[in-house]
């Protein structure tokens, strides 16, 4: 998939099935095929994804949950949103 830029916008899938875990989320897609855990800072990722996101605005709402810089977060951020594209849980729209 071509790099996401800032003005993307992502959504997820609603049919993965979510769990609670000690350290974060686990989602599993029997449409995908797919078993991801995601980790603290990937599940409030995920759950911002309820609704249509801009890359920018998301990376904001992240920067401000942990005290950082969208600046500073936003590779990780479109590295995990990436990932869940990938898998087939999200969907980029432009």
């Amino acid at each position: 998939m071509p790099s996401l830029d800032a003005s993307a916008s992502v959504v997820r899938l609603p049919e993965p099935i979510e769990a609670e875990a000690a350290d974060g989320l686990v989602l599993l897609s029997l449409d995908a095929g797919a078993f991801i855990s995601l980790n603290d800072t990937a599940a409030a990722i995920w759950r911002h994804l309820a609704q249509p996101v801009r890359i920018d605005r998301l990376c904001a709402l992240i920067a401000e949950e942990y005290a950082t810089t969208p600046q500073a977060c936003a590779p990780e951020v479109i590295a995990c949103v990436t990932k869940l594209i990938d898998s087939d849980l999200a969907v980029a729209t432009s």
